[in-house]
């Protein structure tokens, strides 16, 4: 606590510890992360993420075929949308939500693959 600068608090270090965490969270599922998305955003992104992820588990959707970088996912429909270069957070998180709300309404994953057969 002494190498505390005066305009640095523990709460706001503890703020900025678990933002940096949240982040690296989001990174490891393959969500671009700015560096600009402030601690509740990126919360709030976490949170749609992981309904994606429920959704997607309650299909019976493989989280590592159908991750954002798999080259040939089991269905389309499984895999996080991807966050444009210019979106803010606000806009990517409901995207989100409202892919996982399909998913939910939907049902099961696509016979897409089984017709190719």
């Amino acid at each position: 606590m002494a190498n505390l600068r005066r305009d640095e608090s523990p709460d706001s270090r503890d703020l900025a510890r678990a933002a940096t965490n949240i982040a690296d969270q989001l990174v490891e599922r393959g969500v671009k992360v700015f560096g600009n998305e402030s601690p509740d955003e990126l919360g709030d992104l976490l949170t749609e993420v992981e309904g994606f992820e429920t959704a997607v588990a309650a299909l019976g959707g493989d989280s590592m075929r159908n991750a954002p970088d798999s080259a040939m996912p089991e269905d389309r429909r499984l895999v996080l949308p991807e966050r444009h270069d210019d979106e803010p957070v606000v806009r990517y998180a409901a995207r989100v939500n409202a892919a996982a709300e399909f998913l939910r309404r939907a049902g099961g994953p696509s016979n897409d693959r089984q017709r190719d057969r």
